[in-house]
Protein backbone atom coordinates (compact mmCIF):
# COMPACT_ATOMS: atom_id res chain seq x y z
CA UNK A 1 0.00 0.00 0.00
CA UNK A 2 1.70 3.49 -0.72
CA UNK A 3 2.20 5.80 1.62
CA UNK A 4 -0.81 7.81 2.59
CA UNK A 5 0.97 11.10 3.24
CA UNK A 6 2.08 10.94 -0.37
CA UNK A 7 -1.59 10.55 -2.37
CA UNK A 8 -4.39 12.41 -2.92
CA UNK A 9 -7.40 11.42 -4.64
CA UNK A 10 -11.24 12.39 -4.88
CA UNK A 11 -14.07 12.91 -6.99
CA UNK A 12 -14.00 16.43 -9.50
CA UNK A 13 -16.81 17.11 -11.23
CA UNK A 14 -16.85 18.59 -14.72
CA UNK A 15 -19.71 21.19 -15.14
CA UNK A 16 -20.87 24.06 -17.62
CA UNK A 17 -23.43 25.33 -20.04
CA UNK A 18 -24.30 22.72 -22.92
CA UNK A 19 -21.54 22.43 -25.85
CA UNK A 20 -18.44 24.11 -23.92
CA UNK A 21 -16.73 20.94 -24.34
CA UNK A 22 -16.98 18.71 -21.28
CA UNK A 23 -16.53 15.37 -23.08
CA UNK A 24 -13.63 16.12 -25.15
CA UNK A 25 -11.78 17.48 -22.05
CA UNK A 26 -12.53 14.36 -20.47
CA UNK A 27 -11.45 11.89 -23.02
CA UNK A 28 -8.16 13.83 -23.47
CA UNK A 29 -7.68 13.89 -19.90
CA UNK A 30 -8.45 10.18 -19.50
CA UNK A 31 -6.61 8.88 -23.05
CA UNK A 32 -9.88 7.01 -24.07
CA UNK A 33 -13.20 8.29 -25.79
CA UNK A 34 -15.25 7.16 -22.90
CA UNK A 35 -17.96 9.78 -23.25
CA UNK A 36 -20.30 10.64 -26.58
CA UNK A 37 -18.54 13.70 -28.17
CA UNK A 38 -20.16 16.16 -30.63
CA UNK A 39 -20.38 19.93 -32.11
CA UNK A 40 -24.03 19.87 -30.64
CA UNK A 41 -25.47 20.82 -27.23
CA UNK A 42 -26.81 18.24 -24.61
CA UNK A 43 -24.54 15.67 -26.09
CA UNK A 44 -23.93 14.01 -22.75
CA UNK A 45 -27.16 12.39 -20.88
CA UNK A 46 -25.67 11.04 -17.59
CA UNK A 47 -22.65 11.28 -15.06
CA UNK A 48 -19.49 9.41 -16.50
CA UNK A 49 -16.45 8.33 -14.46
CA UNK A 50 -12.95 9.09 -16.06
CA UNK A 51 -9.90 8.14 -14.03
CA UNK A 52 -6.73 9.86 -13.94
CA UNK A 53 -4.00 8.35 -11.55
CA UNK A 54 -0.62 9.77 -11.95
CA UNK A 55 1.98 11.65 -9.58
CA UNK A 56 0.98 9.39 -6.71
CA UNK A 57 -3.03 10.96 -7.36
CA UNK A 58 -5.88 9.86 -8.58
CA UNK A 59 -8.54 12.42 -10.21
CA UNK A 60 -11.75 10.81 -10.56
CA UNK A 61 -13.99 12.85 -13.20
CA UNK A 62 -17.43 13.05 -13.08
CA UNK A 63 -18.42 14.15 -16.43
CA UNK A 64 -22.17 16.09 -16.15
CA UNK A 65 -24.96 16.40 -18.75
CA UNK A 66 -24.81 20.31 -19.92
CA UNK A 67 -27.01 22.69 -17.81
CA UNK A 68 -29.56 24.55 -19.67
CA UNK A 69 -32.52 26.67 -19.10
CA UNK A 70 -35.41 24.92 -20.85
CA UNK A 71 -36.57 21.70 -19.36
CA UNK A 72 -39.34 21.05 -21.64
CA UNK A 73 -39.11 17.60 -21.32
CA UNK A 74 -38.78 15.01 -18.38
CA UNK A 75 -35.54 14.19 -19.99
CA UNK A 76 -33.79 17.68 -20.11
CA UNK A 77 -34.96 17.68 -16.32
CA UNK A 78 -33.76 14.98 -15.11
CA UNK A 79 -30.34 15.74 -17.04
CA UNK A 80 -30.31 19.09 -15.40
CA UNK A 81 -31.30 17.33 -12.09
CA UNK A 82 -28.57 14.91 -12.21
CA UNK A 83 -25.96 18.19 -13.59
CA UNK A 84 -26.98 19.55 -10.13
CA UNK A 85 -26.78 16.54 -7.52
CA UNK A 86 -22.99 15.62 -8.32
CA UNK A 87 -21.92 18.87 -7.15
CA UNK A 88 -22.95 17.11 -3.47
CA UNK A 89 -20.74 14.30 -4.20
CA UNK A 90 -17.24 15.53 -5.28
CA UNK A 91 -14.08 17.03 -3.40
CA UNK A 92 -14.03 19.93 -6.20
CA UNK A 93 -15.23 21.29 -9.24
CA UNK A 94 -14.31 22.36 -13.16
CA UNK A 95 -16.55 25.01 -14.26
CA UNK A 96 -15.93 24.46 -18.33
CA UNK A 97 -16.76 27.89 -20.16
CA UNK A 98 -15.38 29.25 -23.61
CA UNK A 99 -13.41 32.38 -23.54
CA UNK A 100 -15.08 35.75 -23.90
CA UNK A 101 -18.96 34.54 -23.17
CA UNK A 102 -20.39 34.07 -20.19
CA UNK A 103 -23.93 33.48 -19.98
CA UNK A 104 -27.38 32.85 -17.72
CA UNK A 105 -26.09 28.93 -17.76
CA UNK A 106 -22.81 30.00 -16.24
CA UNK A 107 -24.28 32.31 -13.35
CA UNK A 108 -26.71 29.31 -11.98
CA UNK A 109 -24.09 27.00 -12.09
CA UNK A 110 -21.80 29.61 -9.45
CA UNK A 111 -25.17 29.86 -7.59
CA UNK A 112 -25.01 25.82 -7.31
CA UNK A 113 -21.28 25.57 -6.67
CA UNK A 114 -21.60 27.69 -4.23
CA UNK A 115 -24.47 26.45 -2.39
CA UNK A 116 -22.94 23.24 -2.38
CA UNK A 117 -19.88 24.44 -0.69
CA UNK A 118 -17.37 23.23 -2.85
CA UNK A 119 -13.88 24.62 -4.11
CA UNK A 120 -14.32 25.77 -7.50
CA UNK A 121 -11.68 26.10 -10.71
CA UNK A 122 -12.85 27.99 -13.82
CA UNK A 123 -11.39 26.22 -16.99
CA UNK A 124 -11.10 28.50 -19.88
CA UNK A 125 -11.64 25.74 -23.05
CA UNK A 126 -10.92 26.02 -26.38
CA UNK A 127 -8.18 28.88 -26.59
CA UNK A 128 -7.21 27.23 -29.70
CA UNK A 129 -10.00 29.23 -31.26
CA UNK A 130 -8.47 32.86 -30.08
CA UNK A 131 -6.68 34.19 -32.88
CA UNK A 132 -4.74 36.32 -30.09
CA UNK A 133 -3.76 34.25 -26.74
CA UNK A 134 -2.98 37.73 -24.69
CA UNK A 135 -6.54 38.93 -25.47
CA UNK A 136 -7.23 36.34 -22.76
CA UNK A 137 -5.25 38.35 -19.91
CA UNK A 138 -8.51 40.57 -19.43
CA UNK A 139 -11.00 37.77 -19.19
CA UNK A 140 -8.98 36.06 -17.08
CA UNK A 141 -8.35 38.94 -14.81
CA UNK A 142 -12.39 39.86 -14.84
CA UNK A 143 -13.42 36.17 -13.69
CA UNK A 144 -10.74 36.52 -10.92
CA UNK A 145 -12.50 39.86 -9.44
CA UNK A 146 -15.75 38.32 -9.82
CA UNK A 147 -15.49 34.73 -8.40
CA UNK A 148 -13.61 33.49 -5.90
CA UNK A 149 -12.12 30.99 -7.69
CA UNK A 150 -9.43 28.40 -6.46
CA UNK A 151 -7.44 28.90 -9.89
CA UNK A 152 -8.34 29.60 -13.29
CA UNK A 153 -6.38 27.59 -16.19
CA UNK A 154 -7.11 27.82 -19.95
CA UNK A 155 -6.64 24.67 -22.35
CA UNK A 156 -7.52 23.33 -25.63
CA UNK A 157 -9.29 20.09 -24.99
CA UNK A 158 -9.11 19.36 -28.85
CA UNK A 159 -4.97 20.34 -29.04
CA UNK A 160 -4.30 19.07 -25.59
CA UNK A 161 -2.94 21.67 -24.63
CA UNK A 162 -2.39 22.87 -21.03
CA UNK A 163 -3.66 19.84 -19.45
CA UNK A 164 -1.39 19.07 -16.93
CA UNK A 165 -1.55 22.82 -15.08
CA UNK A 166 -5.12 21.83 -15.00
CA UNK A 167 -4.34 18.20 -13.27
CA UNK A 168 -1.99 19.94 -11.28
CA UNK A 169 -4.55 22.49 -10.02
CA UNK A 170 -6.85 20.06 -9.67
CA UNK A 171 -5.49 17.52 -7.14
CA UNK A 172 -4.54 20.80 -4.76
CA UNK A 173 -8.09 20.37 -4.27
CA UNK A 174 -7.90 16.87 -3.21
CA UNK A 175 -7.80 15.39 0.28
CA UNK A 176 -5.55 13.04 1.26
CA UNK A 177 -6.50 9.03 1.31
CA UNK A 178 -4.84 5.76 2.23
CA UNK A 179 -4.93 4.35 -0.67
CA UNK A 180 -6.24 4.88 -4.58
CA UNK A 181 -10.33 4.93 -4.99
CA UNK A 182 -9.87 2.82 -7.85
CA UNK A 183 -7.17 0.36 -9.65
CA UNK A 184 -4.48 2.49 -11.27
CA UNK A 185 -4.75 0.85 -14.62
CA UNK A 186 -8.93 1.35 -14.92
CA UNK A 187 -10.29 4.67 -16.70
CA UNK A 188 -13.60 4.56 -15.99
CA UNK A 189 -16.63 3.31 -13.86
CA UNK A 190 -18.43 2.29 -17.19
CA UNK A 191 -18.87 -1.04 -18.81
CA UNK A 192 -17.64 -1.45 -22.38
CA UNK A 193 -21.24 -2.14 -23.21
CA UNK A 194 -21.92 1.14 -22.20
CA UNK A 195 -19.31 2.97 -24.17
CA UNK A 196 -20.40 1.39 -26.92
CA UNK A 197 -23.74 3.00 -26.95
CA UNK A 198 -22.25 6.14 -26.51
CA UNK A 199 -19.85 5.87 -29.88
CA UNK A 200 -23.39 5.09 -31.24
CA UNK A 201 -25.07 7.37 -30.08
CA UNK A 202 -22.44 10.09 -31.24
CA UNK A 203 -22.65 9.23 -35.05
CA UNK A 204 -26.44 9.93 -34.76
CA UNK A 205 -25.62 13.56 -32.71
CA UNK A 206 -22.69 14.09 -35.58
CA UNK A 207 -24.64 13.34 -38.50
CA UNK A 208 -28.55 13.94 -38.05
CA UNK A 209 -30.10 17.11 -38.07
CA UNK A 210 -29.97 19.90 -35.36
CA UNK A 211 -33.18 18.66 -33.24
CA UNK A 212 -33.69 14.93 -33.99
CA UNK A 213 -30.51 13.47 -32.05
CA UNK A 214 -32.59 14.46 -28.79
CA UNK A 215 -35.37 12.46 -29.83
CA UNK A 216 -33.19 9.44 -29.91
CA UNK A 217 -31.54 6.96 -27.63
CA UNK A 218 -29.42 3.64 -28.14
CA UNK A 219 -29.81 0.38 -26.81
CA UNK A 220 -27.63 -2.19 -26.71
CA UNK A 221 -29.08 -5.56 -26.88
CA UNK A 222 -26.24 -7.98 -27.54
CA UNK A 223 -22.67 -7.83 -27.01
CA UNK A 224 -21.03 -11.09 -27.99
CA UNK A 225 -17.57 -11.43 -28.23
CA UNK A 226 -16.52 -14.52 -30.20
CA UNK A 227 -13.51 -15.57 -31.39
CA UNK A 228 -12.67 -13.92 -34.37
CA UNK A 229 -14.70 -10.80 -33.81
CA UNK A 230 -16.92 -8.97 -31.26
CA UNK A 231 -20.78 -9.43 -32.34
CA UNK A 232 -22.67 -6.12 -31.06
CA UNK A 233 -26.64 -5.58 -31.77
CA UNK A 234 -28.05 -2.16 -30.76
CA UNK A 235 -31.20 -0.37 -31.14
CA UNK A 236 -31.84 2.97 -31.99
CA UNK A 237 -35.26 4.18 -30.82
CA UNK A 238 -37.24 7.59 -32.18
CA UNK A 239 -40.33 8.73 -31.15
CA UNK A 240 -41.87 9.37 -33.88
CA UNK A 241 -42.48 7.50 -37.61
CA UNK A 242 -40.99 10.22 -38.89
CA UNK A 243 -37.47 10.36 -37.20
CA UNK A 244 -36.97 6.77 -38.26
CA UNK A 245 -37.38 7.90 -41.83
CA UNK A 246 -35.03 10.56 -41.38
CA UNK A 247 -31.89 8.14 -39.57
CA UNK A 248 -32.71 5.53 -42.35
CA UNK A 249 -32.18 8.09 -44.89
CA UNK A 250 -32.87 7.12 -48.29
CA UNK A 251 -32.29 4.18 -49.76
CA UNK A 252 -31.31 3.00 -46.17
CA UNK A 253 -27.99 5.49 -47.02
CA UNK A 254 -28.02 7.42 -43.80
CA UNK A 255 -27.83 4.27 -41.34
CA UNK A 256 -24.94 2.92 -43.20
CA UNK A 257 -23.45 5.50 -42.77
CA UNK A 258 -23.81 5.86 -39.60
CA UNK A 259 -23.07 1.89 -38.63
CA UNK A 260 -20.25 2.42 -40.52
CA UNK A 261 -18.39 5.45 -38.53
CA UNK A 262 -19.68 3.75 -35.49
CA UNK A 263 -18.21 0.50 -35.99
CA UNK A 264 -14.65 2.02 -37.17
CA UNK A 265 -15.25 3.80 -33.42
CA UNK A 266 -15.51 1.10 -31.63
CA UNK A 267 -13.31 -1.22 -33.85
CA UNK A 268 -10.79 1.26 -31.96
CA UNK A 269 -11.70 1.09 -28.66
CA UNK A 270 -11.57 -2.41 -28.19
CA UNK A 271 -8.81 -2.99 -30.77
CA UNK A 272 -10.32 -6.02 -32.27
CA UNK A 273 -12.78 -6.47 -35.38
CA UNK A 274 -16.63 -5.86 -34.98
CA UNK A 275 -19.74 -7.02 -36.52
CA UNK A 276 -22.18 -4.25 -35.51
CA UNK A 277 -26.03 -4.41 -36.50
CA UNK A 278 -28.80 -1.23 -35.95
CA UNK A 279 -32.13 -1.44 -36.04
CA UNK A 280 -34.24 1.89 -35.71
CA UNK A 281 -37.49 1.43 -33.85
CA UNK A 282 -40.27 3.94 -32.76
CA UNK A 283 -40.93 4.74 -29.08
CA UNK A 284 -43.79 7.59 -28.97
CA UNK A 285 -42.81 10.25 -26.25
CA UNK A 286 -40.02 8.58 -24.53
CA UNK A 287 -38.62 11.37 -23.60
CA UNK A 288 -41.63 11.93 -20.87
CA UNK A 289 -41.59 8.21 -20.23
CA UNK A 290 -40.09 8.42 -16.15
CA UNK A 291 -38.72 4.67 -16.49
CA UNK A 292 -36.63 5.07 -19.91
CA UNK A 293 -35.00 8.66 -18.53
CA UNK A 294 -34.43 6.99 -15.26
CA UNK A 295 -32.23 4.49 -17.27
CA UNK A 296 -30.79 6.91 -19.55
CA UNK A 297 -29.91 9.39 -16.97
CA UNK A 298 -28.98 7.00 -13.88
Amino acid sequence: MNNPETIRGGFCALIGRSNVGKSTLLNRLVGMRISSTADKPQTTRQNIRGIVTEHGAQIVFVDTPGIHLNDTHLLNAAMNKGAAAALTDVDAVVLVVEPGRWEREETRIIEMVTAAGKPCLLCVNKIDRLRDRQSLLPILATMRERFDFAALVPVSAVKGDNLDALKTEIIKLLPRCEAYIYPQDQLSDRDERFIVGELIREQLTRNLAAELPYSVYVEVSDFEEREALTSIAATIWVARESHKAIVIGRSGHGLKKIGTRARIAIEKLLNRRCYLNLWVKVRPGWQDDARIVGALTS
